[in-house]
């Protein structure tokens, strides 16, 4: 397996844009509760692995969105036999090795230590992610992705508000890649071994670096927009894929996760106004050539701008107009803001366009 050093010279990880002043239509200005980074430490040779998957399952059921679980395979128990997938990835053995991983299954929340250690067994898990989830999130997170199919280049685009001051001063956004239904083998010592186990959540690799993409120390009020590329391996089935992004402090704390479709996933916050308005998605979405922008009685004028703010075209709307269409033939792939403004009152919706 290559080691981190190495990989950061043959990533396919590009910094693209960065701001910390353009408006944004991803992330929410309200502040939200924490939710949980849960890493669980596993690997296929983990009879227990199976049933701590089982009680991770049950909080997500219980308080859905309330945690980006991930899988990290790694330790010798971790080594796949004849015919077998290796679910290690990279950043497997750098990760075990920091938090210093003796066995598994554990789990570690929101990177911070219970009961003097940073990953402990399933028995304390459900407390240490109610306890996380009772705290507010100095930081929101706006996340979406598109994928490439004929390049497999998987393009992320993040964004940050912060509700309040940062308690640390080393802040980074970290974005990783899982893949979902890997069918291989899992040892159970439950249900007795399992050769076609579906694996969940697997961490295939990191898009920043392991550590995280370095961002200003978070002030409240303040915003930071990055765009990341990367390429997906062909063995991995993108359809399958989610990516997941959180910040927190350097090698510490998390203070919010939030994961996404690999292919065409978004969040679901919108940059907020006090008069807003309430009105219809654009459709369809994904569009391809023409794309319909229904419309508020109120809206006088749309204005359709990038996720880097730069604005793509305005619209003025006669008053008994119901809808807008639009041509988005010659747009490039991306998500885009579709800001309707009338009578005191605005509304940002979201279009992703895939040609």
């Amino acid at each position: 397996m290559r080691t981190p050093s190495s990989f950061l010279l043959a990533s396919a990880f590009a910094l693209i844009f960065q701001s910390s002043t353009t408006a944004q239509g991803l992330v929410t200005q309200s502040p939200r509760p924490r939710t949980v980074l849960f890493e669980q430490y596993a690997a296929i040779q983990c009879g227990n692995c199976p049933a701590a998957n089982v009680l991770v399952n049950g909080y997500q059921a219980a308080d859905p969105g309330a945690i980006v679980d991930v899988k990290i395979h790694g330790s010798v128990a971790a080594t796949p036999g004849p015919g077998q997938i290796d679910l290690r990835c990279m950043w497997s053995d750098s990760l075990w090795s920091f938090f210093d991983v003796m066995s598994q299954p554990r789990g570690c929340v929101n990177r911070l230590p219970v009961n003097g250690q940073y990953t402990n067994s399933y028995p304390s898990w459900s407390g240490a992610i109610a306890a996380q989830r009772a705290l507010p999130s100095p930081v929101n997170i706006g996340v979406a992705s598109t994928f490439d199919a004929q390049t497999r280049e998987l393009t992320v685009q993040v964004e940050l508000f912060w509700t309040a001051n940062s308690p640390g001063t080393d802040d980074r956004i970290s974005v990783f890649l899982m893949e979902n239904n890997i069918v291989t083998w899992q040892q159970d010592y439950v249900n007795g071994p399992q050769p076609n186990y579906a694996h969940q959540h697997v961490l295939r690799d990191y898009i920043t670096d392991g550590w995280g993409d370095a961002v200003p120390a978070g002030t409240q009020g303040a915003s930071v927009t990055r765009t990341y590329s990367y390429t997906v391996p062909a063995g991995w089935d993108a359809a399958q894929c989610e990516v997941a992004a959180y910040v927190g402090e350097y090698q510490g704390e998390v203070y919010q996760a939030v994961a996404v479709a690999a292919q065409g996933g978004t969040t679901t916050g919108l940059f907020e106004s006090a008069g807003s308005i309430n009105v219809a998605a654009p459709y369809p979405s994904p569009a391809h050539d023409q794309v319909v922008v229904p419309l508020a009685n109120t809206t006088t004028v749309v204005r359709i701008s990038d996720v880097a703010g730069r604005l793509v075209a305005t619209e003025r709307v006669a008053s008994a107009q119901r809808a807008l269409l639009l041509d988005v033939n010659d747009w490039p792939d991306g998500l885009y803001l579709i800001r309707q403004e009338g009578a005191g009152s605005v509304q940002t919706t979201r279009l992703l366009v895939q040609h």
